[in-house]
Order: C-alpha cells, then structure tokens, then sequence
C-alpha cells in the first residue's frame, strides 16, 4: 500500500517513473550549468593566455629600452671624457700661449 500522500492515487510504477523524469530533467540542469561554466574556464584561460602574451611582449619592450637607455648612457659618458680631454688641450695650449707672450 501507498502511504496517504497527494499522489497516493498513483500506482508505484507511476510515481517511480515521475521521480525518474524529475531527476533526469535536474541532471541535464546541472549538465547545463556545467557546459556554461566550463566555457566560462575556456574564455577565462583564453583571457590570461593573452594577458600573458601582452606582459611578455612588455616586459621585451623594457629590455629594449633598457639597452637602449644603457647605450645612450655610455655614449653621453663617451662624450664627456672627450669633451674633458678637448677641454684640458685647450687650456694646456692656452697656458702655453700665455708664456710664449710673457717671455
């Protein structure tokens, strides 16, 4: 016998089959929500491969202007020595002059 409960008119084939259907259509809910949030994941990795792609190519573009900033560095040390060496020409040749018209 059916305990006394609102489907109690239907027989225990009946309400099996009714279980039956309600958990299918919950499981193919679920499989729902579980096709979305694995696309979701998909979108989410595609996302921060890109991400990772822009800091690696930012992170080049440091070393570049690293380097560049570096040579430029050298070169304007470069500069100053010759422009300190010219610097001390100049003044030897002036004190040099200097005597040549005092003697």
């Amino acid at each position: 016998p059916i305990p006394c409960v609102p489907w109690q008119s239907q027989t225990s084939g009946q309400y099996q089959r009714r279980v039956h259907g309600a958990m299918e259509q919950e499981l193919r809910r679920k499989e729902v929500e579980l096709e979305e949030a694995h696309a979701e994941i998909e979108e989410l990795h595609q996302s921060a491969a890109g991400h990772r792609q822009i800091i690696n190519d930012m992170c080049a573009m440091k070393e570049d202007l690293d380097k560049r900033i570096d040579d430029a560095n050298n070169r304007f040390a470069k500069c100053m020595d010759e422009l300190i060496e010219e610097q001390e020409v100049t003044e030897n040749f002036e004190i040099s002059v200097m005597r040549l018209w005092t003697n």
